[in-house]
């Protein structure tokens, strides 16, 4: 195994935490996020062990590109750690409309789907690896 990690949802939170806990232990670490990587929060002797590309994981050929550019730059991502989330709605479930139940669900179903497939493909043709799905924080509020 090559030791290098994909990271979603790693502008903050779990993800950041990730991302830094995998630079430390010397390993590369490419992080998928549609903001940019706080990498003042990461010691600055492993920031070079983060290797950031914006995406934005609700659109697909963004996606597939940012995916193949970095198996392209490091040949092997055999581990995968998805942690993409969104709030979600942020009012009462009894108004809450159809496009902030579709915005949701683009990020935590459509997004882990398309990465998950990506990468299951990428997986099997090397024949090893691992993937994590971290459960979004939406999980804890119901």
């Amino acid at each position: 195994m090559s030791n290098t990690y994909l990271v979603t949802g790693s502008a903050s939170g779990i993800g950041l935490e990730f991302a830094c806990q995998i630079a430390k232990s010397k390993m590369n670490c490419v992080t998928f996020d549609i903001t940019d990587f706080p990498n003042k929060l990461c010691n600055a002797q492993f920031s070079k062990y983060i290797h950031h590309i914006n995406v934005d994981l609700t659109n697909e050929g963004e996606l597939t590109n940012a995916f193949d550019k970095a198996v392209s730059q490091f040949d092997n991502i055999d581990k995968f750690f998805n942690n993409a989330r969104v709030l979600g709605a942020r009012s009462n479930f009894l108004n809450v409309d159809r496009s902030e139940i579709n915005s949701v669900m683009e990020i935590i179903f459509f997004a882990l789907w398309k990465c998950l497939q990506l990468h299951l493909n990428h997986l099997v043709k090397n024949g090893v690896g691992a993937i994590v799905n971290n459960a979004s924080s939406s999980g804890i509020r119901g």
